[in-house]
């Protein structure tokens, strides 16, 4: 990445987090809570909280994990900061409440409203975004490491090679998002080892959604996926192997505080 390039997108993260610190809870232009209510429906979930709502436990658990002050007790403060401005009477400043509701989100709404939005926003870019007036997505994979819990050991053990209690539980993440817009069309995740845990598995996971004559971009490789035998709609294998770049990790920060 050049200097120009790595200063800008510095420059953009800081902007979303000023916008994080100066406004109410983020995306909730984005979050419908029918559209939330219908998921959690068909996963068989029911909540009948009156002020932490599902839409707006989503809307403080996005800002948790943008904040730099990750803590549940400064997620419910923005809460109450945005009820006072719309006028509404304050929520109590006890973290309770929201902490309980939040552990009842299940991980396959946050997986389906990423989807949806991201897919969203991609169908609505201007063509003038489109590469030569196509609609180009981009695979791209890595590693992310995470708070060293029984559960999360369980789930992604760390790596074999590594003693227990010396390392950290890792998970393989491979994720295709728009080029024009940015926003993840569809992701997976896996442990980082064992089999059909390896990047090529966990993309062939996510063909379905990738049209037929369609190409995925991967930092210096291009993919072309054809249509089967018959052109029902399913793709082959890509017809060229991924060349992995060096593996990196990043460390996945706990949000409990």
């Amino acid at each position: 990445m050049s200097q120009r390039i790595e200063r800008e997108f510095l420059e953009q993260v800081e902007k979303i987090k000023q916008q994080l610190e100066s406004t109410g809870l983020p995306f909730a232009d984005l979050l419908d809570a029918d559209q939330i209510d219908v998921i959690l429906s068909e996963l068989g979930v029911e909540f009948r909280e009156r002020v932490y709502t599902p839409d707006v436990v989503v809307g403080m658990f996005l800002f948790q994990a943008l904040s730099d002050d990750a803590s549940c007790r400064n997620a419910v403060s923005k809460l109450i900061a945005q009820r006072i401005a719309e006028q509404r009477a304050p929520c109590s400043p006890n973290t309770g409440s929201y902490c309980t509701v939040r552990a009842r989100l299940p991980e396959e709404l946050l997986r389906r409203l990423a989807r949806q939005m991201g897919q969203r926003l991609a169908h609505s870019a201007d063509r003038a975004w489109q590469w030569k007036g196509r609609v180009v997505k981009v695979v791209d994979g890595t590693t992310v490491s995470m708070p060293d819990s029984e559960a999360n050991q369980q789930a992604f053990p760390q790596q074999g090679a590594q003693r227990r209690g010396l390392g950290f539980p890792i998970a393989r993440l491979v994720v295709i998002f728009s080029l024009a817009v940015g926003t993840a069309l569809d992701m997976a995740i896996g442990p980082y080892q064992g089999k059909q845990t390896g990047e090529n598995a966990l993309f062939l996971a996510l063909t379905e959604g990738l049209q037929p004559r369609r190409c995925g971009k991967s930092r210096g490789k291009t993919l072309q996926l054809r249509p089967a035998v018959g052109c029902g709609g399913s793709v082959k294998r890509p017809a060229t192997t991924i060349v992995k770049r060096p593996a990196t990790t990043r460390r996945l920060r706990p949000i409990n505080r």
